[in-house]
């Protein structure tokens, strides 16, 4: 997300285009459909060239959720 940040302040679009689909696959992988969802719908917003800071805290959020969720290795 802090990548994703830094590239819609820099307007770097082709670097959150790439970031926001490696999150697509990575979501895809780990069945994370909720985060897969927000991750498309981040992916269509940065075609546009639109501004995406309210998507990328959703898409925080959904990943603290999912980490939350994984447990620790003793």
């Amino acid at each position: 997300a802090d990548h994703l940040r830094i590239n819609c302040r820099d307007e770097d679009w082709a670097s959150a285009k790439r970031a926001a689909h490696t999150l697509i696959g990575v979501a895809g992988s780990l069945s994370a459909d909720e985060l897969h969802a927000k991750a498309v719908e981040l992916q269509a917003t940065i075609l546009l060239r639109e501004n995406y800071e309210d998507q990328l805290e959703e898409i925080a959020a959904e990943i603290e959720r999912i980490v939350i969720c994984i447990p620790d290795e003793e």
